[in-house]
């Protein structure tokens, strides 16, 4: 079962106080293929948005003097007005883009969860075309490396670009890097490959 509750917070841009929806509890059953948490939880979860501006962020996810440079650079070009209707997350990562360009996982982290808020096909295909770019810049001795690759590859079978899943199969299967532990996992993959099902699945198993 998943609780929420209200918190107060002050956007950071606008100065602006609103309420907003956090998640207390929650159950977790197992995961996607992409590692998108299964079970009765709201996934990602929720994040403060301004009611005002748009803007999306935990409090103290940003300094002033990030502040001062996203406040500039809206001015010129207002993300929330020139890139409309993109989930929550997808904000939050274009921000931290804007200020953090060099830290790979969190925007590659952040864009994934703007994934699993897409509802549209439009939306998850940007998204899921941004986290990979981010993705494929995580040094392959990172901790999350071999997750981040086999969330890549669901994110291709998904949009169905078959042929680079496919590629990237056999990349990970010669990859001295990658997990041997998740082989069943690149299985499963191929046999979704290769019947072009573009669905979400539960993860089988590691090990």
């Amino acid at each position: 079962m998943s609780t929420t509750a209200h918190i107060t917070q002050k956007c950071p841009m606008c100065q602006e106080e609103f309420k907003a929806i956090i998640q207390t509890s929650s159950s977790q059953f197992g995961l996607y293929l992409d590692f998108k948490p299964n079970g009765a939880i709201i996934t990602p979860e929720p994040i403060p948005k301004c009611p005002k501006c748009g803007f999306v962020s935990y409090e103290g996810s940003f300094g002033d003097e990030e502040i001062e440079v996203l406040s500039d650079i809206f001015k010129v070009y207002n993300i929330f007005e020139k890139e409309p209707n993109m989930p929550d997350y997808y904000y939050f990562a274009r921000e931290m883009e804007l200020v953090y360009n060099s830290r790979a996982y969190t925007i590659a982290d952040l864009y994934i969860k703007a994934v699993w808020q897409s509802q549209l096909y439009a939306q998850y295909n940007c998204c899921a075309y941004k986290a990979i770019k981010y993705i494929d810049l995580i040094d392959e001795t990172h901790s999350v490396y071999s997750a981040f690759k086999l969330i890549k590859l669901d994110f291709l079978r998904r949009s169905g670009k078959f042929v680079k899943a496919k590629e990237l199969i056999s990349a990970l299967q010669n990859d001295a890097c990658f997990n041997k532990d998740h082989a069943d996992i690149l299985t499963l993959q191929r046999k979704l490959i290769t019947r072009k099902l573009t669905n979400e699945y539960i993860m089988p198993p590691f090990g």
